[in-house]
């Protein structure tokens, strides 16, 4: 019920309040999506306080991230790092999978691919905004229609993730993709 009210009251400010752009949205949603997700518990070791959340491309500006800053999820500190590219991500795999959440912005669908087979064996929540993010191995894309930011889950991609998503957020989505 909590997450309900959660997602409820990001998309309801948008909608009574232009005090949020597209960006800023996604990130509040992000920070639920992660809020709302049980790692395994090898992919949040007892010996490290921050929580990591990889960016992908530069979709997402510093003053929307700057909305989570110091927020703490599954009681560690949120903290960001970014990559231009997914082939500076790709060039960066160690840094790239202490991440728990790893945004790709649109601009990035090229190269996504050899991003999920990095990933394949790391419990990481992938997030897109890309038409075909889920078909590709993301867990959750974002799909904005009429300026209204919905989401779509690849449920068997966050199972091999080892990822489990609470199913108030399973209900939530436009569209659950449960097979491959």
């Amino acid at each position: 019920m909590l997450l309900v009210c959660s997602l409820w009251l990001v998309c309801s400010a948008y909608g009574q309040s232009a005090s949020y752009d597209i960006h800023q949205l996604k990130v509040l949603f992000i920070h639920n999506f992660a809020k709302y997700t049980v790692w395994p518990q090898d992919a949040l070791p007892e010996t490290n306080d921050v929580f990591w959340l990889g960016v992908v491309g530069n979709n997402l500006p510093d003053e929307a991230l700057r909305l989570i800053k110091g927020k703490t999820i599954k009681n560690r500190v949120l903290q960001t790092k970014r990559f231009g590219s997914v082939k500076e991500a790709l060039s960066q795999p160690r840094e790239l999978e202490l991440c728990q959440v790893v945004f790709v912005s649109a601009s990035e669908g090229n190269d996504l691919s050899e991003l999920f087979k990095l990933l394949e064996k790391a419990s990481v929540l992938t997030i897109g905004e890309e038409k075909g993010f889920l078909n590709l191995g993301g867990i959750i894309n974002f799909v904005v229609v009429k300026n209204k930011v919905n989401f779509e889950i690849n449920s068997a991609a966050a199972q091999r993730a080892n990822l489990k998503l609470d199913t108030q957020l399973l209900k939530l989505a436009k569209l659950v993709k449960d097979k491959e």
